[in-house]
């Protein structure tokens, strides 16, 4: 573990964890649903060890010696058995990947072989949905056999600290992105984008209001699904490690400030999505892990480092219709806005935000309904 203090560290407190049965056994607990409640099964040692290694949905257990329900792989008699059944899952989902590379790469070759050309499209998904995947896979793998028992105890307690809620606020804004893309097909993705996309021309004719709502819009399916989880993932970690406020001064300035670099640095292509904000979410993580790296797992920064380095990656190779002017744009916003938004004296987790803070945090979600109400009334219109 990077820290011993759990003052600052909540997710080492295991205080988010619900309570175990108070007689002293050993027992294991899953849901039959997300919504539903834990159902608990008390057993013996044995039993729990050969449930942990069959049963894919148990998700936490408890021992005389556990003050709560823990991750059944913090239990250090358990932990070979749910990294082998861990190690098992990553294996098949390597299968996915393998298969991806085939069907891709020889889509990309067949292309090659009669346009003369290598399709941006069947490349890039070659990447996403197949080379991406089998390089994560085989490093999630290496991570598991490698690191500490300590070192993968924090980094569950960790997630687990960071999946403890739903945010409310996120999750009806991603709602809201997932609708209009629906109702940009509903009206035909071309009209829908002309309609309220960045448009340079328009928009250096005086439409600035397409620098925002250009940040709601989506080109297509594909689009929407990666930023719309990449939202929901990132979000949720920022809101866990500061607040909602925060999340939307990130995502609204950054999204704007990635509009102006779209607009400046390509001029003449049309640009929609909300990457820029993604982004800046992205960066300000970056700053938040940098300042505070010895109360958090190791592997945090890491991720967020590797992030950039992905989309970096993903960006050269798909440079003809990813925006990444907009992506330099909003990464630069957020480790701008780390800096000035954070106290990096204060190292409480999670982050108190002082009350100007909240102020404009609550100003920019009605400022971010707003603009997805008015481009979902321009591209009806």
């Amino acid at each position: 573990m990077n820290s011993n203090n759990t003052e600052n560290s909540p997710w080492l407190t295991l205080e988010f964890l619900p309570d175990k049965p108070e007689e002293e056994t050993f027992g294991y607990a899953f849901k039959k649903n997300w919504w539903g409640k834990w159902q608990l099964n008390s057993c013996t040692k044995d039993k729990l060890i050969s449930a942990i290694e069959d049963n894919p949905k148990i998700k936490l257990a408890f021992t005389p010696d556990t003050p709560k329900l823990v991750p059944p792989e913090t239990i250090e008699f358990l932990h070979f058995n749910y990294n082998r059944r861990a190690i098992s899952g990553i294996k098949e989902q390597l299968k996915v990947a393998y298969l991806s590379i085939v069907v891709w790469g020889a889509a990309s070759v067949m292309t090659l072989i009669y346009a003369k050309s290598f399709n941006p499209v069947t490349t890039l998904f070659f990447f996403v949905f197949g080379v991406i995947p089998l390089a994560m896979g085989k490093y999630n793998i290496h991570l598991k056999r490698s690191i500490s028992f300590p070192e993968q105890v924090e980094e569950v307690l960790f997630e687990r600290w960071i999946n403890r809620r739903i945010p409310r606020l996120l999750t009806i804004f991603v709602t809201i992105l997932i609708t209009i893309t629906i109702l940009q097909y509903s009206i035909g993705m071309k009209d829908s984008i002309l309609n309220a996309g960045l448009v340079k021309d328009a928009t250096r004719e005086g439409e600035y209001w397409r620098m925002g709502t250009c940040a709601f819009l989506h080109v297509h399916w594909f689009h929407i699904y990666f930023n719309a989880f990449a939202l929901f993932y990132l979000g949720k970690k920022l809101t866990a490690l500061c607040d909602s406020s925060m999340l939307s001064i990130v995502f609204l300035i950054s999204a704007l400030i990635g509009s102006v670099f779209s607009l400046l640095l390509l001029p003449d292509i049309t640009s929609v999505g909300a990457s820029g904000g993604i982004l800046g979410i992205v960066g300000f993580l970056c700053v938040f892990g940098f300042q505070r790296k010895k109360l958090l797992p190791e592997v945090f920064l890491n991720n967020i480092v590797l992030s950039i380095l992905l989309i970096s990656f993903l960006g050269l190779m798909a440079y003809k219709f990813i925006d990444n002017a907009a992506h330099l744009g909003g990464l630069l916003s957020g480790f701008i806005l780390g800096y000035l938004l954070l106290n990096k004296r204060d190292k409480r987790i999670p982050y108190i935000s002082n009350s100007i803070v909240v102020g404009a945090g609550y100003v920019c979600w009605i400022t971010i309904y707003l603009i997805a109400a008015f481009s979902m009334y321009m591209i009806a219109k």
